[in-house]
């Protein structure tokens, strides 16, 4: 009688986040030009043939990775805009908290550039930006302001979050003012809310 055996657990998950967590440092230090699956197989301590499991090709990886930064990104900013009042979600959007170490920011940066030379890059932050982002802040300023029209709340939504990924922009290249900055920031922004009444 042949007895079936109980194998070990898959590692797919616990090993593609370990594979994505050296993608964040590689891109973080090098940039995502220099990505390799040798260069990533390395960060995370793993055999590049492991890497190549998981990941066939460059290509594989970065698209995956693109995903899932997007989805991460996505949902972290969706929560902060989600938090109560327009204002609360400025600040909470606008918070050192959003990016909470500074190889997230750097890494976030490179994929927007990225975004310019690669199609498929480009065709995922367009996904985020037009069916998950600006939706989501169209919808939030809609609840305070429902007497303003379907264009007029687009382009608040638009102008608002242009600040906000601007902030972050300056953010990661200027050493000082961040707190002042914001401040203007979130002035911005009201001023903008203020001409929807």
């Amino acid at each position: 009688m042949a007895v079936n055996k109980v194998g070990r657990p898959s590692k797919a998950a616990e090993r593609r986040a370990q594979i994505f967590g050296a993608v964040t440092d590689v891109i973080a230090l090098e940039g995502l030009s220099a990505l390799t699956t040798t260069s990533v197989a390395e960060a995370a301590g793993l055999k590049r043939t492991l890497v190549g499991h998981y990941f066939p090709s460059r290509d594989s990886l970065i698209e995956q990775y693109v995903s899932f930064a997007v989805g991460v990104y996505g949902e972290v900013m969706i929560e902060r805009a989600a938090v109560g009042s327009v204002d609360e979600a400025l600040h909470a959007m606008l918070d050192e908290s959003a990016y909470p170490e500074p190889k997230y920011l750097t890494v976030w940066l490179d994929l927007v550039a990225a975004s310019s030379r690669d199609p498929s890059i480009q065709t995922q932050l367009d996904w985020l930006w037009t069916e998950l982002w600006l939706p989501k802040i169209r919808a939030l300023i809609a609840t305070e302001h429902p007497g303003a029209g379907r264009e007029q709340l687009a382009g608040a939504a638009f102008c608002i979050t242009a600040l906000i990924e601007a902030y972050w922009a300056f953010r990661a290249q200027l050493t000082t003012g961040h707190v002042r900055r914001r401040r203007q920031v979130v002035a911005a922004c009201h001023g903008i809310l203020a001409q929807l009444d």
